[in-house]
């Protein structure tokens, strides 16, 4: 009905900039119900300039304001990945990723569950995945560790999510990251990356 959709775009487009607002709220609770209201809003009508914003509040200078800035990302993340809205995680994944290396344990695990959610989203086998892909493998060189093992696990649910698909060159480019892995110097990440590769093997063995 065009009347229900104008009043839904409506609703959505005067919730977007106060909740945006209040990406830094004070309580975690809240924060992952706005993530979720605006992945709410981001489902009646996409707003990358939106989330062009959020993305762009995630590297405040003060370190409580970029984490409480970051867990509101993390909610939209995990419900955008769900939903599988690749303009909207896109964005989101160098963040999640980096959050992974938190030195806050809490705020580490949120970001790793977040980083987890985006591997069952059906944002992997869309023709734009590729962006995701392109994210996920800078994660797997970043300084972190704990942020490479992130990137590294999650590698192999887009590979498998590519190669159902046929698509050999983003499996190449897959497979080359995880061998760069398969070297580095924490057994963390290389367990995650023998992880993903076992995913990818599986996938192109013979029935």
């Amino acid at each position: 009905d065009d009347a229900a959709r104008r009043a839904a775009v409506a609703v959505a487009d005067g919730l977007r900039a106060p909740l945006l607002d209040a990406a830094g709220h004070n309580f975690q609770a809240v924060r992952d119900r706005i993530g979720q209201s605006l992945a709410a809003c981001y489902a009646v009508r996409e707003a990358p300039e939106d989330v062009r914003r959020l993305a762009a509040m995630l590297d405040d200078a003060d370190e409580d304001a970029r984490r409480r800035k970051r867990e509101t990302a993390y909610g939209l993340l995990r419900h955008a990945s769900r939903a599988g809205k690749v303009s909207i995680v896109a964005p989101l994944v160098d963040a999640a990723i980096d959050g992974c290396a938190d030195a806050k344990q809490d705020h580490q695990a949120l970001a790793a569950q977040s980083v987890g959610t985006l591997m069952a989203s059906p944002a992997l086998r869309l023709d734009a995945a590729s962006t995701l892909g392109d994210r996920l493998m800078r994660g797997a060189s970043h300084a972190k560790w704990r942020s490479r093992r992130a990137a590294a696990a999650a590698l192999g649910a887009y590979a498998a999510a590519r190669a159902c698909l046929g698509d050999a060159a983003e499996c190449d480019k897959v497979a080359q990251a995880l061998g760069n892995l398969l070297g580095d110097d924490t057994s963390e990440v290389r367990d995650a990356a023998t992880g993903s590769f076992s995913v990818m093997a599986g996938i192109a063995a013979p029935a």
